[in-house]
């Protein structure tokens, strides 16, 4: 069957698990899913062609790797992780990266006038608000 033990069984699927979110990333940049977004950074260069190739590999490599896992006798779990706690984790992270907006953290970037105090300070209310509006959806 295979001459791996445990760890190296364990390994090889976290390191499969690792790759298959990149495959994920790298689907959701081919198919364009952040182009809603006034951030992205991506330049919308590729042909259906090309999209179409590079998701049919992904698929491919995908396989070989599920392929591989089974001839090791690796089992893949189901999934484990709920999708509304995922999103409440990384809601909750999105409030910390704007806590970091607050005037108390600003100050070590320079001094800063009353106004831009206020400023800040409105500026992480009402985007801390939007998210909670979101948490608190599920």
């Amino acid at each position: 069957m295979t001459e791996l033990n445990e760890n190296h069984k364990r390994t090889l699927l976290i390191i499969f698990r690792h790759v298959d979110s990149l495959l994920s990333e790298i689907e959701n940049i081919a198919c364009e899913n952040t182009a809603h977004s006034p951030f992205n950074e991506y330049i919308a260069d590729m042909t259906p062609a090309q999209k179409n190739v590079v998701l049919d590999h992904i698929r491919h490599v995908r396989e070989v790797m599920c392929r591989i896992l089974a001839e090791k006798g690796v089992v893949i779990e189901g999934p484990s992780i709920k999708t509304s706690h995922s999103i409440r984790t990384k809601i909750y992270f999105a409030d910390m990266a704007f806590e970091r907006l607050k005037p108390k953290h600003m100050r070590g970037y320079g001094d800063l006038t009353d106004k831009a105090h206020l400023e800040l300070d409105n500026i992480v209310t009402e985007l801390q608000g939007l998210l909670k509006q979101i948490y608190f959806r599920f």
